[in-house]
């Protein structure tokens, strides 16, 4: 983590970084990139095989050790299973109560999940896991998902998601929204491109922000993330936005929560 891989012209206000930090690495290099921690944004995520309240605690501490931090933006969970086990309810909600605490104790800032279906979130709004959390703790408190980061782009758009998230005030945090398979190359992409301006990331990226979402585009290529930032200077029609919505096959290219118990 270098601050090469924050800069590239970028104001303070949009420098982001998402990170999973696994037991066997260490990252000590966030503080050596010398950009102050009031400017970064940090994002990690517990992974399936360390869900459970011990489980999770441990990865929270081995997380924010790894990146010389006191604390997270926003951590998620970030996936509905759990390594492979059939059933994972209940490991998803005690992992949820050892983010809670780590609320409590000021070490995350906020919670989110990622790659979840409706049911795993509402599983959380209900809020079964404050008993369990007054029994072992004394702590009667919860904490909402403020953040849903799932796949979403026009070969896999999901209305019916957004409008629950928007109901329940979740952000909806959009994650490949240029790099499913063949989207890049699609010629209506292209030809939308040609009609604006733009890059076809470009479009594609700008279709996601006008459907309200926040994005998390991917790059390490200097050109590649200056050009991902350019797409607040134009607008797509109705009639392209239309265009790219009919391209839904609802396909998922990376991870897919539905189905998990």
């Amino acid at each position: 983590m270098t601050r090469s891989s924050y800069d590239h012209r970028i104001p303070p206000s949009r420098r982001t970084t998402h990170t999973t930090i696994p037991p066997s690495h260490r990252n000590p290099n966030r503080k050596a990139s010398g950009i102050p921690r009031s400017e970064l944004f940090i994002t990690s995520k517990i992974p399936p095989y360390q869900q459970g309240y011990n489980e999770a605690k441990e990865c929270i501490d081995e997380i924010l050790s790894g990146l010389g931090t006191d604390y997270l933006d926003l951590l998620l969970i970030h996936f509905p299973g759990c390594g492979g086990e059939d059933g994972c309810h209940h490991r998803r909600l005690d992992t949820w109560r050892a983010m809670e605490h780590a609320v409590h104790d000021k070490r995350v800032r906020a919670l989110g999940v990622s790659n979840f279906e409706t049911e795993h979130i509402e599983a959380l709004l209900v809020g079964e896991h404050r008993k369990l959390n007054a029994a072992s703790t004394g702590l009667d408190f919860s904490v909402r998902p403020s953040v849903l980061q799932s796949e979403f782009h026009p070969f896999l758009y999901r209305p019916e998601l957004m409008q629950y998230l928007a109901k329940k005030n979740i952000v909806f945090e959009a994650y490949g929204s240029m790099n499913a398979q063949g989207l890049l190359k699609d010629n209506t992409v292209t030809e939308i491109g040609k009609k604006v301006g733009k890059s076809n990331a470009q479009v594609l990226l700008r279709w996601a922000i006008q459907h309200g979402l926040v994005i998390l585009p991917k790059s390490v290529t200097s050109h590649r993330i200056e050009e991902n930032v350019k797409i607040d200077d134009f607008t797509l029609s109705d009639a392209h936005m239309e265009s790219l919505n009919t391209l839904n096959q609802d396909e998922n290219s990376y991870w897919s929560g539905i189905g998990v118990k």
